[in-house]
């Protein structure tokens, strides 16, 4: 048909004579059509349900995101993991150049220096440890005279005449502590009672400065009334 009309009789015949000299069957030509518009029918269906196979979901969208996104921290937290020992040996190598043993676990710096200062003692004889305590008591004693000059000169209720009395206190109390490592038990009692009674003056009753006098004289007697 064309535009709506029935072919002519002219155009059916020019079909019929073309069609016979074709050699097609004009009774198969309807079944023909009908199973060409199956197939075609079908392979519409068949890429519609591919392309609804191919194209996911909202979802299946979110989801494989999601998927990508912890598989990305994982790789990144293996690679930082994998990173942190070679950064510790680079760091051990930078601190330790000389391949030098490291020192053993639960000693500080202050334990490695006493041992020192501990194994440096012990090579000492006897004479050099004499000779190293006088000088001790000569520092002190030199001490204590410059600081008696100097008090009397200083305001009674001034600030200088207060750290005055502290150092002279302080100074008191370490000849204390000479005099028991000399043996010298009724020296170190009186250093101590002096510098007892400058450090009451000087600080508060609270104050820890005072009791640490106390134990040191405490001591003191101790070991004077033994000796008796």
């Amino acid at each position: 048909k064309k535009h709506g009309k029935e072919p002519t009789d002219e155009v059916l015949k020019q079909w019929t004579e073309t069609i016979k000299a074709a050699n097609i069957d004009i009774t198969n030509l309807g079944n023909n059509n009908e199973h060409l518009e199956k197939a075609t029918d079908k392979k519409v269906e068949e890429k519609d349900e591919k392309k609804s196979e191919k194209e996911p979901t909202p979802e299946e969208e979110s989801d494989k995101s999601d998927e990508k996104t912890v598989e990305e921290n994982s790789a990144t937290e293996e690679a930082k993991s994998e990173k942190k020992p070679i950064e510790s040996e680079k760091k051990s190598e930078a601190e330790n150049p000389e391949g030098k043993p490291d020192e053993p676990e639960g000693k500080s710096a202050t334990d490695n220096s006493v041992e020192a200062e501990e194994n440096n003692t012990s090579d000492l004889s006897a004479a050099d440890i004499d000779d190293l305590m006088g000088i001790a008591w000569e520092c002190l004693e030199t001490s204590r005279i410059i600081y008696n000059k100097l008090l009397p000169t200083l305001a009674a209720d001034s600030d200088d005449a207060k750290e005055c009395k502290q150092l002279l206190s302080k100074t008191l109390l370490r000849l204390g502590d000479h005099s028991m490592e000399t043996g010298k038990f009724d020296q170190s009692v009186e250093d101590y009672e002096k510098s007892l009674k400058l450090r009451v003056e000087v600080f508060p009753k609270s104050s820890r400065e005072i009791p640490d006098v106390c134990c040191s004289l405490a001591n003191a007697y101790l070991y004077a009334s033994s000796e008796d």
